[in-house]
């Protein structure tokens, strides 16, 4: 078991982007964006899991936009261009997963 305990830090900061623990097959990542802040397009070659923990996040995967809450956990598959949009500020858990 291992715990992990990523610290909020949007009182201090617009955007943090960091890697929270890396194992073989998977990364965990942070993202946090104060309102407006955006992470431009790109993709991953593997399977991405995102999970809100907190605000509101406008997601553009292939050209569909997606809004998410604490309440949703997108899916998003290899190579699939996608960016964001902080609507309010928003921290966010990302799962990279080699399948």
């Amino acid at each position: 078991m291992e715990k992990i305990q990523i610290a909020n830090v949007l009182a201090e900061q617009i955007k943090k982007v960091g890697k929270a623990y890396s194992r073989e097959n998977m990364d965990i990542l942070t993202i946090q964006l104060q309102a407006g802040q955006q992470v431009p397009a790109h993709n991953a070659k593997e399977t991405v899991v995102v999970i809100v923990r907190s605000g509101e996040v406008l997601f553009e995967v292939e050209g569909i936009e997606q809004l998410l809450t604490s309440e949703d956990v997108l899916i998003i598959e290899p190579l699939e261009m996608h960016s964001l949009q902080a609507v309010t500020d928003v921290d966010l858990i990302v799962m990279k997963v080699a399948i």
